[in-house]
């Protein structure tokens, strides 16, 4: 912190005369000696008014005689006394001058604060200053003049020389200061600030000086309750008592240090707790909790090997208990015959682990028996297709798969049982009644040509048929029809060409 230092005091170079008329002496005198009084009340002894003026009436009013005189020594002696009353009124202007610039020099120190500071003594001290202003005044009531001039002369050196080591003590002031409040020494950092203070009023980093030294045993108090608190374990307690000493002061070093070791203990605690609680978790697969522990962790402590390690065991068994919860939802939609989500959830699991060889093998059975059990209910909703030679075959082969299935379950059994039955049925002909008009030439597709009658009985099985009837000069005509299983009444249709060409 750079101290700028006091200002040096202004010079008074103007001197102010006094001139006395010779009659007024005794006034002047008494008047002076009523302003050193009021002036100096600490150091100068009070007068009475009285005293001084038979003292100054004593020096100036001649003194009547009755004996007759010599006219030559008369002469010869009022000559004499002429030039000493002038020498002593010469004296006597002298020293009211110094007396003004003593005085002049006293006011202005006082204004800088030499009440304060001027205690000390640096080559000299301000008391002295005032013991050689008071000896002068002494002097000047006394009306040795010769005398009270000295002694100002003494008063003026002496306040110089304490206006030209104000810097010096300014310097000095802010130093033992700075070392008081380094050893804790509240008296001597207050004494020494005020000093600086007092020399400097306007200085704001004296101003801070000064406002730390008077916190100091607030703050120290504070250490002495924090230090406590961290040998007893208590290291919140003990690191707010740190905090609330360090926003008093905050420059204040020892705080400092006490505040960061403890804030380190917190922290180190903060981050075993945090590591433990990540464990804990991770074992009771609480991985939620464990992520939030390991994050708290990260904010204390980053980059430790122990946190990698807990982060990717975390991570590992995270993604094990995704396998086995979809191990197992994959499981229960097989035991439902729900096969296609049974493939998701084994390709979930291959997303996540794709050397798993369970889902490898889970994936494949149910895509198997997805395929399966979509075929059958093919045949089951469209029965019709039956009715031809390679869907009936396949419609077996597909029966004996789902037979020989080691994964049947009731849903399957049911189908193949319906596949069954359809099968059957499509094996039994049904009796259908074809009409016409014994012209027109009948023809079944896939079935044959049966040629032109009235009226023809055939045995189908059941399925969705075509016939076609065809007649020289007359339009084809084309109909559809489907054969029923079991049905009450026979199929019967009419194929006749009526339309002329």
């Amino acid at each position: 912190m750079k101290i700028s230092g006091p200002k040096p005091i202004a010079k008074d170079t103007q001197q102010r005369k006094l001139y006395l008329a010779a009659g007024a002496g005794i006034a002047l005198l008494s008047v002076i000696a009523l302003s050193v009084i009021f002036v100096l009340p600490e150091t100068v002894k009070e007068i009475s008014s009285s005293e001084n003026k038979v003292r100054e009436a004593s020096n100036y009013k001649s003194t009547p005689t009755s004996k007759k005189r010599d006219p030559v020594q008369t002469t010869e002696t009022s000559s004499a006394s002429r030039s000493a009353d002038f020498t002593e009124k010469q004296n006597l202007g002298t020293a009211e001058n110094l007396l003004r610039d003593a005085l002049r020099l006293k006011s202005e120190l006082e204004g800088r604060g030499v009440k304060v500071w001027g205690k000390q003594r640096l080559t000299t001290s301000y008391t002295e200053a005032l013991i050689a202003l008071k000896n002068a005044n002494t002097d000047f009531d006394s009306a040795d003049y010769k005398k009270a001039i000295y002694g100002f002369q003494e008063t003026i050196r002496l306040l110089n020389t304490l206006q030209t080591s104000i810097n010096e003590r300014f310097i000095r002031a802010v130093t033992d200061g700075r070392a008081a409040l380094e050893t804790e020494n509240y008296e001597e950092a207050l004494s020494a600030f005020k000093v600086a203070a007092a020399i400097a009023p306007e200085d704001q980093q004296v101003a801070s000086l000064l406002k730390r030294a008077r916190l100091l045993p607030e703050v120290i108090e504070l250490m002495k309750k924090g230090r406590r608190l961290d040998l007893e374990g208590n290291l919140d307690a003990a690191n707010e008592a740190f905090r609330k000493a360090a926003n008093l002061d905050p420059e204040y070093h020892p705080v400092k240090i006490a505040a960061n070791r403890t804030q380190r203990l917190i922290a180190d605690r903060d981050y075993r707790d945090a590591i433990s609680k990540a464990i804990i978790a991770i074992d009771e697969r609480r991985f939620e909790k464990a992520a939030a522990a390991l994050s708290a962790a990260l904010k204390i402590k980053s980059g430790g090997d122990e946190l990698r390690e807990l982060q990717n065991r975390l991570e590992h068994e995270r993604q094990a208990a995704i396998v086995e919860d979809f191990s197992r939802r994959a499981l229960q939609s097989q035991e439902k015959e729900e096969w296609q989500a049974a493939a998701k959830k084994y390709g979930r699991i291959l997303e996540i682990d794709p050397n798993n060889g369970t889902a490898k093998k889970g994936l494949e059975r149910s895509k198997r028996m997805l395929k399966l059990h979509r075929q059958i209910e093919l045949y089951i909703k469209k029965p019709e297709r039956l009715s031809s030679d390679e869907p009936l075959d396949h419609a077996k082969r597909l029966l004996k798969a789902g037979e020989v299935s080691v994964n049947s379950g009731p849903r399957l059994a049911a189908n193949i049982r319906q596949l069954e039955d359809l099968i059957k049925a499509a094996s039994v002909p049904q009796k259908v009644v074809i009409k016409s008009d014994g012209k027109t030439f009948v023809t079944i597709y896939r079935i044959g040509r049966f040629g032109s009658f009235s009226q023809k009985i055939v045995s189908l099985k059941p399925g969705n048929y075509t016939a076609v009837g065809n007649r020289p000069g007359y339009r084809d005509v084309r109909i559809d029809f489907r054969v029923v299983n079991n049905a009450i009444d026979p199929t019967t249709i009419v194929v006749q060409c009526l339309e002329r060409i």
